[in-house]
């Protein structure tokens, strides 16, 4: 699956429990840092574009920090019991100007974007946004990245 990074946006990445996962970079990895490092296995390739990552506990919610050349990203590794993709291509993307409405509720509305969705919210005081509660007012995600809002998975 690809996946544009947006500049200081946390991507949450759902990783199935004892099964590998693979991150491939565009840019050589100078440095990365997961939350519990003994509750991982993590392998970098020669070319240091590739980083390997295999959960070793069933449920974990941890951060992953990953700095090349010219960029940092950050990621969410979430637990899931499903089997998902094992391998995420990273590129460089970014926010928009123009968006159109992929599907709205009473409490926010989801627009799409070429890398990545807008999410607006409504009135109320904050959103459940993959796990967390948030009370800005607009929100970007990567396109093709993991985006559940109160609980209900955006495709």
């Amino acid at each position: 699956m690809s996946i544009a990074m947006l500049v200081n946006v946390t991507t949450v990445l759902l990783l199935t429990s004892e099964q590998p996962t693979t991150l491939e970079f565009a840019e050589g990895i100078e440095y990365f840092s997961i939350g519990k490092a003994i509750d991982f296995e993590s392998y970098l390739s020669k070319n240091k574009k590739i980083l390997m990552v295999r959960p070793k506990k069933k449920e974990f919610d941890e951060f992953l920090v990953v700095i090349d050349k010219n960029h940092s990203y950050q990621f969410r590794l979430k637990s899931t019991p499903k089997k998902i993709t094992a391998l995420y291509r990273l590129r460089k993307g970014n926010v928009e100007k123009f968006y159109t409405l992929k599907f709205k509720t009473d409490r926010y509305r989801v627009l799409e974007g070429k890398n990545s969705l807008k999410v607006e919210r409504g009135k109320r005081a904050h959103l459940r946004i993959n796990g967390v509660n948030v009370s800005e007012k607009i929100f970007y995600y990567p396109k093709n990245a993991y985006l559940s809002i109160e609980g209900k998975e955006v495709r």
